[in-house]
């Protein structure tokens, strides 16, 4: 048995005392519950949430920012564009950071903003609009990555066109790559990059999103080992019909999870794993019965990141299982 070093001067009575609690809590039913400080309005989803530390994070619901300075505790709305739906969210650092719009003519018929991409150098107290990439026919953002203070990947939009962009000096500068017209893919919901040269996006394939299902459309996810110049597919389903992959969680270099939406009739949860780096990939189904049936709307389940520590309401160590 090994034990972090931090744990190996505990004496084991006291160890084998923890390890009985641990086990008792982690074997209660699973139950979640809406945390009492997060936003509240009703028929509205959180899109995205970024951390800069532990107690500094934002997030985004529809027209609105929010910023918690608590870990969580308490968020406070910091920013509202009623024309716009801030879909994406990250910072390169504790001040400067990005929010990406969805853009008019997607799911949200509310939106009338253009502007695709939104700037803060304050932590979010002001934002203004980043000029140039609606210019080049991007018309939203779905997913961003602050790699470093200087690097930084975002992606979108959920209904196409697919455009993937590229800052390697700190946001002042964005390089957009057309996917669309590559032929490449037809929309982005995601992107993570391992390394500065080893990346993956995730969405649909060529064919155009359609709300009768259609024409089908299939989910597809692909990568680049060049930084991003150059994509190619490697997952492109063809079962089941009218459906997207939507979001990746990487909780190692190793193991990586791709989860996919399906907007038609439904028996399972799916999503793809893979334990070698990406090199191949394992469809997984979860039966509807497990998680509820119908009585859930399930988009795609997002894999949470390996955390030590102990969850203030339960008291269960958390992780994401290998």
């Amino acid at each position: 048995m090994h034990f972090p070093a931090r744990l190996r001067h505990i004496p084991l009575f006291l160890l084998l005392v923890m390890c009985v609690c641990a086990h008792a809590v982690t074997s209660l039913p699973p139950v979640w519950l809406q945390d009492p400080g997060s936003p509240t309005e009703s028929n509205i989803r959180s899109d995205d949430i970024h951390f800069v530390d532990e107690t500094h994070g934002w997030a985004t619901r529809s027209t609105k920012i929010y910023k918690t300075v608590d870990g969580g505790v308490t968020w406070t709305p910091i920013f509202t564009n009623s024309t716009t739906h801030f879909r994406s969210i990250s910072f390169l650092t504790s001040t400067h950071g990005f929010a990406g719009n969805l853009g008019p003519g997607d799911y949200d018929g509310n939106v009338t903003d253009t502007n695709v991409l939104y700037e803060t150098f304050d932590g979010g107290a002001n934002w203004h609009v980043f000029p140039g990439l609606s210019e080049q026919g991007m018309k939203g953002f779905c997913a961003m990555q602050a790699f470093d203070t200087n690097t930084f990947y975002g992606g979108g939009r959920v209904r196409g066109p697919a455009f993937f962009v590229k800052s390697t000096d700190g946001g002042t500068n964005f390089t957009a790559f057309n996917l669309t017209a590559s032929n490449v893919m037809n929309a982005i919901m995601d992107v993570h990059f391992l390394d500065k040269t080893n990346g993956w996006l995730c969405g649909m394939d060529m064919n155009p999103y359609s709300s009768s299902c259609s024409p089908q459309y299939f989910g597809r996810f692909c990568k680049t080992t060049d930084g991003g110049t150059n994509w190619t597919p490697v997952i492109s389903i063809t079962n089941p019909a009218c459906s997207y992959f939507w979001k990746f969680a990487w909780p190692s270099r190793q193991v990586g999870y791709c989860a996919l939406q399906q907007n038609g009739t439904q028996k399972f949860i799916i999503y793809y794993k893979t334990i070698d780096g990406g090199n191949t990939w394992t469809s997984n189904g979860i039966p509807l019965s497990v998680v509820g049936g119908n009585t859930l709307y399930t988009q795609g389940p997002r894999f949470l990141r390996y955390e030590h520590r102990l969850d203030r309401r339960r008291g269960a160590d958390q992780h994401l299982p290998e």
